[in-house]
């Protein structure tokens, strides 16, 4: 399971894959944002993606 949270737009979400989390992100986050009062061009908006993983994670795979 992929998750993404992005605060200062007050995104949550979650999708299967990392090509699912991406995709589902670049549709909502311009909506979210503007529900949220962000005001947001979906032009100018610049979205990262971070992966966290520790060595145990690593090891378990």
């Amino acid at each position: 399971m992929w998750i993404a949270v992005c605060d200062e737009i007050g995104l949550a979400t979650e999708s299967e894959t990392y090509e699912d989390l991406t995709e589902r992100v670049w549709k909502i986050a311009p909506e979210i944002a503007a529900e949220n009062g962000v005001d947001v061009s979906i032009d100018t908006m610049i979205i990262s993606f971070q992966q966290n993983q520790t060595a145990k994670d690593r090891i378990s795979l």
